[in-house]
Parts: C-alpha cells; structure tokens; sequence
C-alpha cells in the first residue's frame, strides 16, 4: 500500500504544481491521513488552502474541520465557520453537517 501512495503522490505533485486544484486537495488529503507520507496537519493545511484558492468546495470544508478542531492550527471557531460557508456556498454537502455540529457547541 505504501508504494502505490507513495506513486500516487509523484503524480499528484506533478499535477498540483501545475496548479491542478483536485491533486492539491489529494495532497492535502494524503497529509492529514498519513497516506504514504508522515501524517503532517499543517502540510495538509497548506495544500488544502492551495485548492481552496481555487474554490475547491471539499478543501474549503477541510479546512474548516482543521480551525475546527484545532489539528495544525489553533482551534478558531469563526475562522472555521467562515471556511465550512465558503463550502457550502461551493455545493460541499458535508460543510453543512459541519457547520451544524460547530452551531450546536458555541
């Protein structure tokens, strides 16, 4: 399984560096999951603003769950809901759950 992330990953930084906004998302993904690379929040948060810069719905929500839960940033409730609405304006189902469970905790 390692071998075939660590391929996926040489084809994902090929395409994310030509400004591919969905392999930048997998990256950011490959990162918060330690898929093939050391699990590292703020690398996923940097490939993750980087697809997001793009209006990549799904990043946007990422990055809402990151402020949300404080994993490579410092836990920012307002920076996370104007993130999960940023996805939900985009059509990311998800951010709507999201942005429900932070409503019900502030």
């Amino acid at each position: 399984w390692y071998m075939i992330a660590a391929k996926a990953m040489e084809w994902y930084l090929k395409a994310a560096n030509q400004g591919v906004a969905a392999a930048q998302f997998n990256i950011g993904h490959f990162y918060f999951g330690g898929l093939g690379v050391p699990q590292d929040y703020q690398k996923a948060m940097e490939w993750y603003l980087k697809a997001a810069e793009q209006r990549n719905a799904d990043a946007q929500n990422n990055i809402g769950s990151l402020y949300h839960q404080g994993l490579g940033v410092p836990k920012d409730y307002e920076k996370a809901k104007m993130w999960y609405q940023k996805a939900i304006e985009g059509g990311c189902e998800s951010a709507k759950k999201n942005l429900n469970l932070l409503q019900q905790i502030t």
